[in-house]
């Protein structure tokens, strides 16, 4: 099942998405290789943060350009 994963994360590629870089076993547990990305989670950030509604906009533009690259990949997500 990661394989599959694994599979459909490579053919992701847009520069606001962390690429996926292998899979490996981490004490006899398979795990995924992410590009590693210095930072804090976006609900961390925007409890810690105030952004202008320009910063909002921008912000906003940037999820929903990364949204579509994985749509245009052929991965319509959804919740299971």
């Amino acid at each position: 099942m990661l394989h599959n994963e694994y599979d459909r994360l490579r053919q992701f590629s847009h520069a606001k998405l962390i690429a996926v870089k292998g899979i490996t076993t981490w004490n006899n547990t398979p795990v995924l290789l992410r590009e590693y990305f210095e930072g804090q989670p976006l609900d961390q950030f925007l409890n810690t943060h105030s952004l202008t509604e320009h910063q909002c906009l921008h912000l906003a533009v940037a999820i929903v350009e990364a949204v579509q690259s994985i749509h245009d990949a052929g991965c319509i997500h959804t919740q299971s």
